[in-house]
């Protein structure tokens, strides 16, 4: 099964506001899903962004 989060529970798990995985998400540097007029963010492209942060091979 596919992890999904919300932005709300992306952001906890990135420590930064809600309104900055919103921000990432706008400008596609946090890939995410749109359900029914709602995003989600996979969990593996969580871990990818992080990754990618760090300077570290995903």
């Amino acid at each position: 099964m596919i992890e999904l989060h919300t932005p709300a529970e992306a952001a906890e798990l990135l420590k930064v506001s809600r309104d900055t995985v919103y921000t990432l998400i706008h400008t596609r540097e946090l890939p995410s899903v749109k359900i029914r007029g709602q995003y989600r963010v996979r969990g593996i492209d969580l871990e990818n962004y992080i990754s990618e942060a760090l300077g570290w091979e995903a």
